[in-house]
């Protein structure tokens, strides 16, 4: 249902929170239309919850505002089959944080200026299959230490994604998790690319990161932290651009590495 058949007016200022709380707990599908003038955006004061639902879609072209809050929660027991879909989120904290769901999917969104994470999945082995794809990832503001897209619960898939600017683009704590085919930027200005891709929980094993464009970090480009045996498969990436000349591609213990392509332009 398009919100503002249901009273959301996009002025950035008055708090719609309420009335899209309102709809999802009655069961509508949240459609968040594009607005002609680019800064009518529908303010949100709070964050906004899809807690155990099934199939509930937020989708659209509009954009929602929040201040340094959560933006879409997704939790509970028995949520699964959500959607998020190609709206704009911008000014949150975290855009997206997903938290006891199975088969959710964030797809072709913008997640705009976050301040700490713009896709957290947590809680281990209280997710399953959820997957953030074809998204503009992206903030700039200055000196955070905001993380792209976070992957912290079983099978979890980061797929055809831009990160730009934050502090490190993809961290990875749990295990049989998908990393594939994402461009990990620092941005022209306002980023600073610290780390690439972190895999840090002493678990990982059956990781895939392949097929991304890894440019410009400033300290390391892949980094393992685990102390325990890996099955980690890197393969067919491009390391690009080191922005420190002695920053290394790749730090820990990580086998089989192969089909790499390592190029320093400075």
């Amino acid at each position: 249902m398009n919100i503002l058949e249901y009273g959301a007016i996009p002025d950035g200022v008055t708090d719609n929170k309420l009335i899209l709380q309102e709809m999802i707990a009655k069961g509508f599908d949240l459609e968040i239309p594009k607005q002609i003038d680019p800064n009518r955006k529908f303010y949100v004061g709070s964050p906004l919850y899809i807690s155990n639902k099934t199939r509930t879609t937020i989708s659209g072209r509009g954009t929602l505002l929040f201040n340094k809050t959560r933006g879409i929660i997704i939790n509970g027991t028995v949520s699964k089959d959500c959607l998020v879909e190609g709206i704009t989120i911008e000014g949150a904290s975290e855009g997206v944080y997903i938290h006891g769901a199975y088969r959710t999917v964030v797809r072709d969104c913008r997640v705009l200026d976050f301040t700490e994470y713009g896709i957290n999945i947590d809680g281990f082995s209280n997710n399953h299959d959820v997957k953030v794809k074809s998204s503009l990832i992206s903030t700039s503001i200055e000196n955070n230490l905001a993380i792209g897209v976070r992957l912290g619960s079983v099978d979890s898939f980061c797929d055809d994604n831009t990160i730009i600017g934050a502090s490190i683009g993809v961290v990875c704590d749990a295990p049989a998790c998908d990393i594939t085919n994402n461009h990990i930027f620092r941005g022209v200005q306002g980023g600073h690319l610290s780390k690439a891709v972190v895999l840090r929980t002493g678990a990982n094993h059956l990781i895939l990161v392949t097929g991304n464009y890894l440019d410009n970090a400033h300290d390391v480009f892949l980094e393992v932290t685990s102390d325990q045996d890996n099955t980690i498969l890197v393969a067919f990436n491009k390391f690009l651009r080191k922005d420190n000349p002695n920053a290394p591609w790749i730090t820990g213990d990580i086998t089989p590495v192969m089909g790499n392509i390592y190029r320093d332009n400075s």
